[in-house]
């Protein structure tokens, strides 16, 4: 799922360097790519440039995208309980986004 396209070079940059470590590492299925990819952009975008980016905003668009929406779901196929609070409020927000439960 390389073919993510951003207009911002600097994340897309981001998440081809990550997609491309990724390629190298064993046990990460290869659908889950883009949703790590883009789970590691929006952590660094959030936190140099704040959540009203429009860095972070279009990271979020691509991770609830139909043509991703799979990959989401079985990347939330984990129980809450071994999120942190974070990563729990972040997967009820991305739920909201898409109507359904992840």
């Amino acid at each position: 799922m390389s073919d993510i396209k951003f207009s911002d070079p600097e994340l897309q940059r981001r998440y081809e360097r990550t997609v491309s470590t990724l390629s190298i590492l064993m046990g990460l299925p290869e659908e889950l790519w883009p949703v790590f990819a883009l789970m590691d952009a929006y952590d660094l975008f959030k936190h140099l440039e704040g959540e009203d980016s429009d860095k972070v905003r279009d990271i979020i668009q691509k991770l609830t995208s139909p043509e991703l929406r799979p990959a989401l779901r079985l990347w939330y196929q984990d129980p809450m309980e071994t999120m942190n609070a974070s990563a729990a409020e972040f997967r009820q927000r991305l739920s909201g986004l898409v109507g359904e439960t992840l």
